[in-house]
């Protein structure tokens, strides 16, 4: 919202050229808002992607739903009656976009773009149920969507005809529980009906749903309308289960809540959540028992948790404080792969990955887990084979299933000797391991199917912070890549849609601070976007790739609108640039130029068009400046931006008091020749070891020197020349002015008031660059520095007071120096504090 402010109060003014504009050429008007919230305190609700139209859905609690596509397609949906979405899902089949309100309605919009038509997502149907519905499930290969209600019934409805069917699905743990009572078992004292955690359609076999209860899982045939299998999670008395449980608990019988459900590529076997904190793994074959029950601790592959540990045992006897709880399970993912694009199947006997939210204890972190696991081999059966367990699978079946679950050695492990467990735990990645996430969401290369977990290639994290005393929440989005192999400690980002950035981004990403330059060059300007025009999206910035899943829709500029520009007025127009500075010590930049909204056809860019090769990452430059004390870097921020664009150079003013200097070159430019005198040498740093050898081929802002300020004094002003001058000002009544061909410091001058001087200045409030005649009887231009500093005498109408310093060159010398203070008197007041030029010749940056 500050971003919005500051732009908003841009370039405002009186306009001396009146009585020279035509009134009609000259339309003012929104051309987009960079934050779509309503409010601060917005929130994600729910989130969906359809990735074979190439569509990214997000809802939030100020009633909207934002559509993403391609890179100009952004588009926002209202909830009808201002409704909060509380689920969001697409039907890939029918192109549909399926929202669940916080009333209990569902509303559905037609999502499919025509090809070079113009057209809005357009709500067709409005539905309100009367039960308390707690989810929909809809899936790529149905036409029906199904409706979890909070009695355990599910009802499906027809997404084709828009009509509630009267195909519903009883509540079958109540009837499993009846068949308990009638063989003598009493399995709860509870009267209320257990409620539908989530519905999971399987992967192989379209007629079968795997139906998520409280307490347990049932497999139901739809054509059949019967229950095949029930599958339910019994520890027995003494083993340790999610290990959170009391000393009386530990010694019963337990039956751990179920909270979610993945099924593994294959259709073999499924995971289930637990709220305990436990995954139990089960084949569809075998409802007796299950494979394996397992949590997060290490060594993931080697502790079945479902079974007695005498070694748990002991450990929960002598432990002196009550064990940790693990966090549920609150959402699963398995994935499958892609090994070639000749391969038709699911990945279900390659490598797959179960993405976990939750099960974690406190002193193993947070964030998304995500595990790899090896590629399932079935062995070969003997038909007339009589060896068959107890649930009906052979036993060289079911060693294969368990097999699977024993994390990916890698390719550098001999699977047949003994492993170390920590070699054997490397195929484990862990996402914001230091964040709470509420929410992830799988980025799907294409395919819808699985779940919308098959061939991921990005991930889509929820989480939150708290802001001011800790009252308030903010949530955060962030995307990365998905890990490409089994142990990897980081993932690169993918970068969000532009408005998402600006809304939900981090406490550090939080804009500080923006500003508008118009550049007026164009053929400087060709040579900022070159890079970009020739290389599009390297992903090599801190910003990362943008999200490749999205590729749906087209946008159009409207020319027939109320305040629609001419085409052929507004092509002449200067580019523009948004530059931006933000919390994790990084400055953005932006092309806001009106030339990307003129076209006849399909836009191509997104607008405002980020460019991410010009991204100025200053840490690298603090760690440096810096290295010895690492506990001051954190607290230092970016305190302005100062873009001199005749020069292509950037000054960026920190709160530590240093300014670093930043110079545009193109890839393959000659290093630069630093010669520094040596009694500057404590105050100008070299940055050039800060450089790579990716910046040196790159058309990137290189680190050209920083100016150390003085001790505990901050920068109260800083002025950048078109021409190579800098000039800072300190609040300790100092000022200095750098020639950056050096560099080399050719001015410095304080203005400590005398207690018997009759003309006090105070700090210096602002300074500017001027090219223009000098006074008197100097005639020929000159670089002039304008200097205006604070009122002295303690009230708010006292004069100000303005100088004027030149910068020639020495006679007999290559040097440039500063002679000056040539004129000094006092001023009216400036409204804003700014000394009002009336030189129209002055060109400052």
């Amino acid at each position: 919202m500050e971003l919005l402010h500051r732009l908003k109060n841009y370039d405002a003014g009186i306009d001396l050229s009146m009585t020279l504009r035509d009134t009609s050429d000259y339309k003012h008007g929104v051309l987009k808002k960079l934050s779509s919230q309503e409010s601060e305190s917005s929130e994600v609700t729910a989130m969906a992607v359809e990735p074979a139209a190439g569509i990214l859905a997000i809802g939030s609690s100020d009633g909207r739903l934002r559509l993403f596509g391609a890179p100009p397609v952004a588009c926002t949906l209202h909830v009808p009656q201002g409704r909060n979405a509380k689920h969001l899902a697409f039907s890939a089949s029918l192109r549909k976009l399926i929202c669940l309100d916080t009333s209990n309605a569902i509303h559905i919009w037609n999502v499919d773009p025509q090809e070079d038509v113009p057209t809005y997502p357009k709500l067709i149907k409005t539905y309100p149920m009367r039960n308390s519905v707690t989810g929909i499930v809809t899936s790529p290969s149905h036409s029906q969507m199904f409706i979890l209600t909070e009695t355990g019934e599910i009802i499906a409805y027809d997404l084709d005809r828009h009509w509630l069917t009267s195909y519903t699905v009883p509540n079958m743990w109540l009837k499993h529980e009846e068949k308990l009572k009638l063989s003598g078992i009493t399995p709860r004292n509870d009267t209320t009906p257990p409620t539908v955690m989530d519905v999971v359609i399987h992967p192989r076999d379209m007629n079968k749903l795997f139906i998520v209860y409280e307490l347990g899982v049932v497999l139901w045939d739809i054509a059949q309308r019967a229950s095949i299998r029930v599958y339910e999670l019994i520890l027995h008395p003494g083993a340790p289960g999610g290990g959170s449980y009391s000393e009386e608990e530990l010694f019963s019988e337990r039956r751990p809540a179920t909270t979610c459900l993945s099924i593994h590529p294959s259709g073999h076997f499924f995971a289930v959540g637990h709220i305990d904190g436990c995954i139990s793994f089960w084949a569809v074959e075998d409802d007796d028992r299950p494979l394996a029950v397992r949590t997060l601790k290490d060594p993931f592959s080697l502790l079945d948790v479902h079974v007695p540990d005498p070694l748990a045992l002991t450990e929960f006897e002598g432990a002196k404080t009550p064990i940790p709880a693990r966090e549920p399970i609150f959402k699963l993912a398995w994935s499958g792969f892609k090994n070639s694009s000749s391969d038709s199947g699911f990945g279900e006997f390659h490598e797959t990955a179960l993405t976990i939210l939750g099960g974690t204890s406190p002193s193993e972190g947070k964030g998304v887990t995500i595990l790899r696991f090896p590629a399932l081999v079935v062995p070969e059966t003997q038909s007339g084979s009589s060896s068959q367990t107890e649930g009906g699978m052979e036993p060289s079946i079911r060693q294969a299933l368990k097999n699977t679950l024993f994390l990916s050695r890698g390719p550098d492990i001999d699977p047949e000797c003994d492993t170390p467990p920590d070699k054997l735990e490397a195929a484990r990645t862990r996402l914001l391991e230091n964040e709470v996430v509420e929410d992830f969401l799988l980025l799907p290369s294409k395919s819808p199917h699985i779940s919308g977990s098959f061939d991921p290639i990005g991930i889509l994290c929820l989480s939150s912070s708290t802001t001011g005393a800790g009252t308030s929440h903010k949530d955060i989005l962030r995307a990365f890549e998905f890990p490409s192999a089994p142990g990897t400690k980081t993932s690169p980002r993918l970068r969000l849609p532009a408005s998402l950035l600006f809304d939900f981004s981090t406490p550090e990403d939080v804009t500080l601070g923006a500003q508008v330059h118009k550049i007026n060059s164009r053929e400087q300007f060709g040579q900022l976007i070159q890079y970009w025009v020739n290389y599009g999206d390297n992903g090599q910035s801190i910003l990362g790739k943008r999200l490749p899943t999205l590729s749906a829709g087209g946008a159009w500029t409207n020319f027939s609108g109320e305040n629609a520009p001419s085409t052929k007025l507004s092509k002449f127009d200067y580019h523009r640039l948004l530059i931006t500075h933000h919390g994790d010590l990084t400055v953005r930049f932006y092309d806001i130029s009106p030339q990307l909204l003129l076209s006849n056809s399909a836009l191509k860019f997104e607008y405002p068009q980020i460019l991410p090769h010009l991204t100025i990452e200053l840490q690298r430059a603090l760690q440096l400046l810096h290295s010895k004390t690492t506990s001051s870097q954190e607290s230092i921020q970016v305190q302005s931006v100062i873009f001199a664009q005749s020069s292509l150079e950037v000054a960026v003013v920190l709160s530590s008091g240093e300014v670093l200097i930043y110079k545009f070159k193109e890839g393959g430019s000659p290093t630069q020749a630093y010669d520094i005198p040596a009694v500057d040498n404590t105050r100008i740093v070299s940055l050039d070891p800060v450089l790579t050898a990716a910046d040196r081929r790159m058309d990137v802002f290189h680190p050209l020197c920083a100016i150390r300020g003085d001790i505990a004094a901050a920068v109260t002003s800083c002025a950048l020349s078109g021409v190579g001058f800098l000039a800072i000002a300190y609040d300790s009544d100092s000022l200095i002015i750098v020639d950056l061909r050096g560099p080399r410091i050719i001015w410095a001058d304080d203005w400590a008031p005398k207690e018997k001087a009759k003309d006090k200045m105070g700090a210096v409030e602002c300074m500017n660059w001027t090219i223009s005649p000098g006074l008197g009887e100097e005639l020929r231009h000159g670089v002039h520095l304008i200097i205006t500093h604070q009122s002295v005498g303690g009230y708010r109408r006292a004069p100000r007071c303005s100088k004027r310093l030149q910068v020639y060159r020495a006679p007999q010398s290559h040097f440039l120096n500063c002679a000056g203070p040539f004129e000094w008197k006092r001023v009216a007041p400036y409204p804003y504090g700014i000394a009002e030029s009336n030189d129209r010749r002055s060109n400052s940056p």
